[in-house]
């Protein structure tokens, strides 16, 4: 928590599967520049759709691995559920206009270059946060319970401003 670098990923498609932790990987059209800027055990704030668009902050996530690229012919099949599919399947939700079944087989037959990105859901947000993700210490005990990092946490100290 003391190296705290402000980040964000939307989830715009998969906000859903998200929110119900049914989702643990997500794959994106990144620049080599900026995925390698990223490291296991890295924080980022989840949003429902681009801040810079009005989006809201839902979750905070952290990275259980470094980015990697991968083709997307050659997705695993236990990636299916780690994506969010499954849930998105059962609960009828599209992933860009598509059924998730509809867009698994397009990453398939249309392969493409993607860079992949492992996490774990730290915390899901019910309530408002700044755009950055500050917010005041919530709880009685030692633990934020809006982050998860202690009280005497960085994180708490800084001014919202930031």
């Amino acid at each position: 928590e003391d190296g705290w670098v402000v980040r964000h990923i939307s989830f715009a498609w998969t906000t859903g599967a998200l929110k119900a932790r049914a989702k643990n990987v997500t794959r994106r059209h990144w620049k080599d520049s900026w995925a390698l800027s990223w490291k296991a055990g890295d924080y980022a704030f989840a949003y429902d759709k681009n801040p810079a668009w009005g989006g809201s902050q839902i979750a905070i996530i952290r990275l259980t691995q470094a980015p990697y690229r991968e083709n997307s012919a050659d997705i695993p099949i236990e990636d299916w559920v780690g994506e969010g599919f499954a849930y998105m399947s059962e609960h009828k939700e599209l992933v860009d206009g598509l059924t998730p079944r509809e867009f698994w087989n397009r990453w398939k037959t249309e392969a493409e270059e993607v860079w992949v990105v492992r996490f774990e859901v730290v915390e899901i947000i019910g309530h408002e946060v700044d755009p950055n993700g500050h917010h005041d210490f919530a709880g009685e005990g030692q633990t934020c319970e809006t982050c998860g990092f202690s009280r005497n946490s960085d994180w708490h100290n800084r001014s919202r401003d930031d």
